[in-house]
């Protein structure tokens, strides 16, 4: 039956008694009587209609509003906030029945455990069963994250935490901050963050951490229940799970020593409906803890064990290596079986000289299946030292068979026995392709590292109304002395302009003394009206520059900043977002830290908005470092670590396809910003 006819009927049914009472005393009253039974007719039908109603309707029930709410903790023993505790058996009680999520993952114990504690939920209780010897005195936290979720939704219980202590005293200051990666901004999730009270370097690399936490989906983190005292905080990628630095790790930390305090103010507390929506605002006290906004940037300081990774013979002239970490020395070859042979190949080279790959000249050397080669070059040893080494490799060459030819028959052409086939040509191609940017050179790829080239038979023409006119040619050069295989050539272009270049046969010679066949690329140069301008004024004075990228994270197009002012011209039109990178030491590249030498990486700040470039559209954007915290600056849409949306944002909100976005508010634990400082060496972010 439906719910408003029940309700009519017993307003009815009230009338009805109330006109009885009265009828007592009015008895006499015909009129009264004639009333009463109207109403009396009145009721009987209604209830007949009702029933029949409510029997013939059969509507499908209804489910009620969706679960959003996350799960209550009700009780736990020992208590929570317990002192003087001594059992190794925990035991949380819910509202509702609850289950963990990536606890392995999310769940974190301080101070940290040798052996993790047995962790399991069972309907609506969850228990903790410790491993390890509680040690005396000692304030201890488990930090659930948002692992804790209700059974049936999966609606997460957030910052959800459960402290005890072994001794008199419950430990109760704390440190936040945020973690993010050093060269792009974004957010560090599931990292380990923790604290020394030791001061020196040592004990980041020789001792677990005494308190920590796990950063969450936004990289926030907050190590809870420290004791009063200096602290030096560290975070790391704890990929062996001991809780101490490991070489090859992602580290960060903050160069100065840390003292938490808490202070007590007055404010006011926004109390939430169920659903989030604003209910009451009331006045309370506050115990804010201090501090609250570090910035911790992550990076890897690139050390590698140094050894060889891979030897091989790629072919017939080709002797490949590859090491394991960068190198500033070259390795010596000596061929063992030919000592007297020494100059016997071209070496091509990676910039970092990692990867190397020797072009055999020697004819000798090519014909033979089997090279030895006795390789001198350094190597890791078990002490971490590099030393030198030599090893004896075998690289051999399986030739592919060669298959007999057919017994020519009488009378066939014997002048044909004499005609040797024409060897390939060598392969020297044009990269540039389509549309020439004024700017740039024409771009060139030798397949086989050059002997030669003739300038002389290289031309350009210049095409003039409809006739081409000879020019003078640009020389073709090595893009530098490691690489032997590009090559570039600059020249003044004249925008809107057509070209064609022609290299003459046998003008090119690579270092088999294969020649190339006659090349010819004819191409258009961009007008000047194809491209755009973009001009930033920055309020900084220190070395820096300004990379143009779009939504990859990969640079484009660099500028220094000069006189706080970064330019780039001949831009293509098209969404691109900038990053700006002080260039402490001036070497035009972003800088890792180094630990041991207490360097921090190299600042990076995100203009926050995008880009749009039109054609022919010079722009000029003022960009203030300190406008927004660094953890708020780099563009939502090219953030990659995004926090996953809360199921009451999705039941309060009816999003357009437009608004379906997250707002850069939500990036935040509170609305206080934080005066941000570029210059500083420990920069700082949101308040948490």
């Amino acid at each position: 039956m439906t719910t408003s006819f029940p309700l009519f009927a017993l307003f009815l049914a009230l009338i009805t008694g109330y006109l009885l009472t009265l009828d007592k005393f009015y008895r006499t009253t015909l009129f009264y009587l004639i009333i009463l039974k109207t109403l009396f007719k009145i009721l009987i039908i209604c209830c007949a209609v009702g029933v029949l109603y409510s029997c013939a309707r059969m509507g499908r029930p209804e489910g009620g509003p969706r679960d959003v709410l996350p799960p209550l903790y009700i009780r736990s023993t020992p208590p929570m906030g317990a002192k003087n505790v001594n059992s190794t058996k925990i035991e949380l009680v819910f509202d509702e029945l609850v289950a963990l999520k990536d606890q392995s993952e999310k769940v974190i114990v301080s101070p940290a455990q040798a052996q993790q504690p047995i962790i399991r939920a069972n309907g609506r209780r969850i228990s903790i069963e410790f491993r390890d010897t509680l040690l005396e005195n000692t304030t201890y936290t488990v930090d659930f994250a948002d692992a804790i979720q209700d059974f049936t939704e999966g609606n997460p219980l957030e910052n959800f935490a459960y402290v005890f202590s072994t001794g008199d005293t419950i430990d109760s200051l704390q440190i936040a901050g945020i973690l993010l990666d050093a060269h792009n901004l974004e957010p560090m999730q599931k990292m380990l963050v923790g604290v020394h009270s030791n001061l020196h370097d040592s004990a980041f690399t020789s001792s677990p951490f005494e308190r920590v936490a796990r950063t969450n989906d936004r990289g926030e983190f907050v190590i809870r229940n420290l004791k009063p005292g200096q602290y030096r905080l560290y975070a790391i990628n704890d990929v062996d799970r001991n809780n101490l630095y490991s070489p090859g790790e992602d580290i960060a930390f903050y160069s100065d020593t840390i003292t938490p305090t808490m202070v007590s103010t007055t404010g006011l507390d926004t109390l939430y409906t169920p659903t989030h929506e604003i209910d009451t605002v009331i006045p309370a006290i506050h115990t804010k803890f201090y501090p609250n906004n570090i910035l911790l940037s992550m990076f890897n300081e690139n050390i590698k064990t140094q050894y060889l990774v891979k030897d091989e013979r790629q072919d017939s002239t080709r002797l490949y290596f590859e090491f394991g970490a960068a190198s500033d020395t070259l390795p010596t070859l000596t061929l063992i079986d030919y000592p007297d042979i020494t100059d016997w190949y071209k070496l091509n080279r990676s910039m970092t000289n990692d990867t190397l790959t020797y072009w055999i000249t020697d004819t000798t050397l090519i014909k033979l299946d089997t090279i030895r080669v006795a390789a001198s070059y350094l190597r890791t040893d078990t002490l971490k030292q590099l030393s030198l080494t030599t090893d004896t490799i075998l690289f051999k060459y399986k030739r592919s068979k060669v298959k007999k030819e057919k017994k020519k028959k009488k009378g066939d052409d014997e002048e044909a026995d004499s005609i040797i086939p024409r060897p390939d040509p060598a392969k020297f191609d044009i990269v540039s392709k389509g549309a020439q940017d004024v700017n740039l050179p024409l771009i060139f790829k030798a397949e086989v590292p050059l002997r030669s080239i003739n300038q002389k038979a290289v031309h350009l023409y210049h095409k003039i109304d409809s006739l081409w006119e000879d020019v003078d040619a640009p020389i073709i050069t090595l893009d530098n002395d490691y690489s032997l295989h590009n090559y570039h050539a600059d020249y003044e272009w004249i925008p809107g302009d057509t070209y064609r270049l022609f290299i003459d046969s046998a003008a090119i010679v690579d270092i088999y003394g294969l020649v190339t066949d006659s090349i010819v690329s004819e191409f258009n140069i961009k007008k000047l009206d194809e491209y755009c301008d973009v001009t930033f004024k920055i309020n900084i004075s220190e070395p820096a520059f300004v990379e143009l990228m779009q939504s990859d994270d990969k640079p484009l197009y660099t500028a220094s900043v000069i006189d706080g002012e970064a330019f780039f011209s001949y831009v293509n039109p098209g969404n691109y977002y900038a990053r700006l990178i002080v260039d402490k030491n001036g070497n035009g590249k972003w800088d890792t830290g180094v630990f041991n030498s207490a360097i921090q990486p190299e600042d990076v700040y995100y203009y926050n908005k995008k880009l749009n470039l039109r054609r022919n559209w010079d722009i000029e954007e003022n960009w203030d470092l300190s406008a927004l915290p660094v953890d708020m600056q780099k563009p939502l849409d090219i953030k990659k670590n995004k926090p996953q949306k809360k199921k009451w944002e999705e039941v309060n909100k009816n999003l357009t396809d437009d608004e379906d976005e997250y707002n850069e508010e939500d990036e935040i634990f509170d609305v206080n910003r934080n005066p941000f400082a570029p210059a500083s060496n420990s920069r700082k972010t949101t308040h948490y």
